[in-house]
């Protein structure tokens, strides 16, 4: 309202509108309000245009309210249901989308980052582009971009190697007296095989051979020809299993 006296500020508001009522409901349909908010002091004034515009939601969208939530609420248990299970879940268009091209990214750290996600997810058969996107930075020059890779491709490459295996739960391979190991890998005749092991934290991971097995130090060749020692029990469960076995065999 203007201010009686013409030293102190003062505030004038005008405007015209419409307002719709819903007599049978008794609930406004639709408003549309436009005003001008005038400031004014001794020197200065400023003129602030509102409008204001309201519709009620139609009662048949109102109504799917309700089913919407339960449905929201129900993928939600189900979701939830299933990281508990660990069943993999095929990932949405969208997401999909943005993996793939932080895997063919040249940035390092969005690359680098999104192959440290993949490491801890559970692939899903329908998933396997995403299998064959890291398996090309297997041979990247980058060392750090290759462990991480390499890392990763442990866990998705039964997608590429063997789809058929690509489940909840860990391969699982016979050890030939009728029972399953809980070892992921077999034992292959030729004992100096180049593989992925993986520390008892998950988060290292050398790709080498096995030499030997000595009083629980695990004796490792690189690439490069380099020994790498470890004791046995820093080696993740899967690999102390295959450690010891090839230690006997050897």
């Amino acid at each position: 309202m203007p201010s009686p006296d013409a030293e102190e500020p003062g505030i004038d508001v005008v405007g015209e509108g419409n307002w719709v009522f819903d007599t049978k409901i008794g609930l406004p349909n639709s408003m549309e309000f436009s005003q001008k908010m005038v400031l004014k002091t001794k020197s200065t004034t400023v003129e602030i245009p509102v409008k204001v515009r309201y519709t009620r939601i139609p009662e048949d969208k109102l109504q799917s309210f309700p089913d919407n939530r339960e449905k929201q609420a129900a993928e939600a248990r189900q979701a939830l249901e299933d990281r508990i299970a660990g069943r993999p879940k095929a990932i949405a268009a969208e997401e999909k989308k943005k993996i793939l091209e932080d895997l063919k990214s040249t940035e390092f750290s969005r690359l680098t980052g999104q192959l440290v996600k993949l490491k801890i997810m559970n692939p899903h058969p329908d998933d396997k582009d995403i299998a064959l996107a890291i398996q090309p930075h297997l041979q990247a020059t980058n060392r750090p971009t290759r462990v991480m890779a390499e890392a990763a491709w442990s866990r998705w490459k039964k997608l590429v190697e063997d789809p058929a295996t690509a489940e909840t739960k860990p391969e699982m391979k016979s050890d030939g007296a009728g029972a399953e190991s809980e070892n992921p890998f077999e034992v292959a005749d030729d004992l100096n095989v180049m593989r992925t092991w993986t520390d008892s934290t998950g988060k290292f991971t050398v790709e080498a051979q096995f030499v030997s097995l000595t009083d629980d130090v695990v004796t490792l060749k690189r690439k490069d020809g380099k020994e790498v020692r470890m004791m046995l029990d820093k080696l993740s469960k899967a690999d102390v299993e295959l450690a010891k076995k090839l230690g006997a065999a050897k």
